[in-house]
C-alpha cells in the first residue's frame, strides 16, 4: 500500500496543467455567456413591460371614455323618457278632452242618441236642428200620433 500512494504522489505530467487551464477558460467563458444572455433577456422583458405598461394605460383611457359615453348615452335616454311620457301624457288629456266634447255633444235615451246643439253645430247652421236629427222614439210617435 505504501508503494500504491507514492506511485499517485508522482510527478503529474505535462499536459494535465494546460488542459486544466483551458478546460477552466471554457468553463468561465460558459459563464460570461449565460450572464449575457441573462441579462439580454432581463432588458427585452424590462422593454416588453413597458410597451405593455403604455398599451394596459391606453386600454384604461379606452374603458374611461367607453364609461363616460355610457353615462351620457343613459342620461340621454332618460330625458328622452321624460318626453316621451310627456307627449303621452299629452295626447291622453287631448283623447280625453274629444271624448268629453263627443260625449257632450251627444246624449243617449233608450239606447239611441239625442243629438245636442252644440257651439260649432250653432255657428254653421240654423238654431233649430232639423226634424230628422229626432231619435227614433220621436218619429215614432209623431207617426203614431
Amino acid at each position: 500500500m505504501v508503494t500504491l500512494s507514492l506511485l499517485q504522489a508522482a510527478a503529474t505530467p505535462a499536459w494535465v496543467g494546460p488542459t486544466m487551464a483551458i478546460s477552466l477558460a471554457v468553463i468561465a467563458l460558459s459563464v460570461l455567456g449565460m450572464a449575457i444572455v441573462v441579462g439580454r433577456s432581463v432588458l427585452r422583458l424590462v422593454a416588453h413591460r413597458k410597451r405593455i405598461a403604455a398599451v394596459f394605460d391606453t386600454l384604461q383611457e379606452d374603458a374611461q371614455q367607453a364609461l363616460v359615453a355610457a353615462r351620457r348615452l343613459t342620461e340621454q335616454a332618460q330625458d328622452l323618457m321624460v318626453l316621451v311620457r310627456h307627449e303621452a301624457g299629452a295626447f291622453a288629456e287631448t283623447s280625453r278632452r274629444v271624448r268629453r266634447k263627443v260625449v257632450r255633444g251627444v246624449g243617449w235615451r233608450n239606447g239611441w242618441p239625442i243629438w245636442r246643439r252644440s257651439t260649432t253645430w250653432c255657428t254653421t247652421r240654423s238654431r233649430t236642428p232639423p226634424s230628422t236629427w229626432r231619435p227614433r222614439s220621436a218619429r215614432r210617435d209623431r207617426a203614431m200620433a
